[in-house]
């Protein structure tokens, strides 16, 4: 394939991903409703991984520090590799979001508003943090914490951290 390094492919990933974010919060809410949240995270997990191991080949470490790097990568990175990535990502990402929607919708039945306003509140503050540190870390130290972050948000999924009983069933 053709390399994929310029800036002026950033619109056309920004696009597959919302697209496949909005593809994949349908799949994984129907999904959901027929297997458990645990066997769903642990399908995410598997792409949100499968998506920072490509990251992490494809890009050199020093790749979120400036456009061009002579840090090398293990391989270059190409069109359709680097639209699958934003694909895995955009899926993994609308699974969590769901089971996340699922768990603040239960957790908060009484005020649903607080809920979803703390989450939205957190989610903006990591962001931020994120946005803050990124030109200070490298690549890998950021894949890393994603591992970490993902890793654990799984297991707490799978143990059933986050249950609640559901209304009438």
């Amino acid at each position: 394939g053709k390399p994929f390094t310029e800036r002026s492919h950033i619109p056309l990933i920004a696009l597959v991903f919302g697209v496949t974010e909005v593809c994949g919060a349908v799949v994984f809410e129907r999904l959901a409703e027929k297997v458990s949240n645990q066997t769903v995270a642990v399908v995410l997990y598997l792409l949100a991984i499968a998506s920072f191991f490509l990251v992490f080949i494809m890009f050199p470490q020093e790749a979120s520090h400036s456009d061009v790097t002579k840090d090398p990568s293990f391989v270059a990175p190409h069109q359709g590799v680097v639209l699958l990535i934003a694909c895995l990502l955009a899926f993994s990402d609308a699974g969590f979001n769901i089971i996340a929607g699922t768990s603040l919708g239960l957790l908060f039945q009484a005020d649903s508003d607080v809920g979803f306003m703390l989450f939205n509140a957190v989610m903006s503050l990591t962001t931020g943090a994120v946005f803050l540190v990124s030109s200070a870390l490298s690549l890998y130290a950021l894949l890393a914490v994603e591992v970490v972050l993902c890793t654990g948000a799984t297991v707490s999924i799978v143990l059933g951290v986050f249950d609640v009983p559901r209304p009438g069933v």
